[in-house]
């Protein structure tokens, strides 16, 4: 209570202490390697970059969780055990890897086992590209090879409006290229950098699929309110694409490695006509980030009502 009657009739104000939540504890599961990237990126792992762009607002971190990192992708695996999973984190972040889940290493099969006990016991979890895969992988879904290179700004088309609604995400293009109906003619479009070589191809049973594009059936989905996975790089920018693409060019389609330059460079692609170009997508990601920022704040995708 704030203030209470005396029996003088007077008031007295009482300053009450009100204890403050506890900040939510927070892994990443960083499955990266070190990369060379230029110094003005201000990252080496992916999993730092994700970091950033949660908290590039002021106060979007401050108070709100800690974060430990874990470098599992090197010759001594970190991981937390499965009793810390339990009583010692709120939540996992697994970012991208150079790695694809179906290689033969030997962190895979224990980060596998750290995602299904946390899954087990409600914990949030945040996947982005191999995140988004393992997290998958790991709960019973199927992953797998889609060739060529995917290296490009993908344009996401609704599978489930009832599931983007309920998640509080405004409407986007429906799949399929449906004519909208009258409350959804100012649906826009969702638009994400992509660097994957792998995708995936069956989700985990109870999983609801949100978002899917032209050449990745799967570019989100959802399990219950506790967790999240996009094949997209909501926290990736063009700078970081530039710095990406020569890694990546020889494992490209040649054909499509003119048409990422031209995307990344906002210039048309050899037979683009001038609407094409116009049109060419531009990655927004507030949508996302506020949803993971409530997912690993809160403990929950959904808005409390």
């Amino acid at each position: 209570m704030a203030a209470m009657a005396s029996t003088t009739g007077a008031t007295a104000d009482l300053k009450v202490e009100v204890p403050r939540a506890r900040p939510r504890i927070i892994g990443v599961l960083d499955c990266d390697v070190h990369k060379n990237f230029p110094e003005h990126l201000g990252f080496q792992y992916y999993g730092d970059r994700v970091e950033q762009w949660l908290c590039a607002e002021p106060g979007d971190g401050a108070g709100s969780w800690e974060w430990t990192q874990f470098r599992v992708n090197c010759p001594s695996p970190q991981l937390p055990t499965l009793a810390q999973v339990e009583s010692g984190f709120d939540g996992f972040v697994i970012p991208g890897s150079e790695a694809n889940v179906t290689d033969d290493r030997p962190w895979i099969e224990p980060l596998c086992a750290v995602l299904r006990h946390a899954h087990a016991h409600n914990k949030a979890l945040f996947g982005i590209c191999f995140g988004h895969q393992i997290i998958a992988h790991a709960l019973g879904g199927l992953v797998g090879p889609q060739p060529p290179f995917n290296f490009t700004v993908d344009e996401l088309e609704e599978v489930d409006s009832a599931a983007a609604a309920a998640l509080g995400l405004p409407a986007t293009p429906t799949a399929g290229g449906l004519t909208p109906g009258p409350d959804e003619t100012a649906a826009v479009p969702l638009k994400l950098y992509k660097a994957h070589g792998f995708q995936v191809l069956r989700p985990p049973r109870g999983a609801v699929v949100v978002w899917r594009s032209r050449r990745t059936p799967v570019e989100a989905f959802h399990i219950g309110a506790t967790v999240l996975g996009f094949q997209g790089h909501p926290e990736f920018t063009r700078g970081v694409m530039l710095a990406i693409l020569p890694h990546v060019r020889g494992i490209m389609d040649p054909l499509e490695v003119p048409r990422a330059e031209a995307a990344l460079a906002g210039s048309p692609a050899a037979g683009d006509d001038d609407s094409a170009a116009a049109a060419r997508p531009k990655p927004d990601t507030q949508q996302i980030r506020r949803l993971a920022l409530r997912l690993l704040r809160a403990g929950s995708l959904f808005e409390e009502s």
